[in-house]
């Protein structure tokens, strides 16, 4: 994937985007990753149908750093920065698939703007609060780690362990060390304070179709906990369990979850 730099509202962002002019999708990363983890979703059978679009937030992979960390490096300001991006690209009611992170700021940019087509999420436990953290995410992840300013080597690698499998953790260290500290602490404060709204209540008043898959592996969230979560609009009214799947499910099991993106397109339609 090699991206076009676009400057926004005085910020660089780095975008992808397949040569099509059907119907949009939005692919939104996680923290401290990149849109090099949906590599695998550029591919013939999506491209040929869909216009495929992918960015990288402020502060990771090929994009600037941002010039104003408290404003941009927040859960507001990384909505903001979809919009500005669907804004710039005139995307018209793009389906919305995110991964982690990702999900979070897709659920926040539903209840805010609302002009998507559908929404998929993966390794996103939706919150209702910051103490839902306790149980939302599995012992096995360091939360800490997601938020350390500055990570070794050795840390990154603890990190992609929880993300993907050995095979291709290598894929994410240098994603992860390239993530901007100012990301980190900023993201850690906004956070800790809380003021967001109520992520269950988005998913079950919201009304926009929405697709919700965890990986079989997954280290990092709780599966018991999506499942107390009412999701009134849930795709196929179950949670698609992928197998043999991690956290980045997308890069996990490529082919499985493709397959699973079309039956969610198709019943857009």
């Amino acid at each position: 994937m090699t991206p076009t730099l676009h400057g926004i509202d005085g910020r660089q962002y780095a975008i992808y985007e397949s040569p099509n002019n059907a119907r949009s999708v939005l692919f939104l990363h996680g923290n401290s990753l990149s849109s090099e983890t949906f590599a695998s979703q550029f591919v013939p059978e999506l491209e040929k149908e869909f216009h495929l679009v992918a960015f990288d937030f402020l502060g990771h992979g090929a994009s600037g750093n941002s010039p104003s960390p408290s404003e941009d490096y927040s859960i507001q300001g990384m909505v903001s920065q979809v919009q500005a991006v669907v804004e710039h690209l005139e995307l018209n009611k793009p389906i919305v698939i995110a991964n982690s992170l990702g999900g979070h700021i897709a659920l926040h940019y539903a209840s805010e703007v609302g002009d998507i087509g559908g929404i998929g999420i993966f390794g996103t436990p939706p919150l209702r609060t910051v103490a839902d953290m306790a149980t939302a995410f599995l012992p096995t992840l360091d939360v800490g780690l997601l938020f350390k300013p500055e990570l070794t080597s050795e840390e990154a690698l603890v990190l992609a362990k929880v993300f993907i499998q050995v095979e291709r953790q290598e894929i994410l260290v240098q994603q992860i060390l390239r993530t901007d500290p100012a990301f980190k602490t900023s993201l850690y404060q906004d956070i800790s304070n809380w003021s967001e709204e109520d992520e269950a209540e988005i998913v079950k008043k919201s009304g926009i179709p929405i697709l919700v898959a965890h990986g079989e592996k997954e280290l990092g969230v709780s599966l018991e906990y999506i499942q107390q979560i009412d999701f009134p609009t849930l795709f196929e009214r179950k949670i698609q369990v992928i197998e043999n799947a991690f956290h980045c499910t997308q890069l996990s099991q490529p082919k499985e979850f493709n397959k699973l993106l079309l039956r969610f397109f198709k019943s857009l339609a």
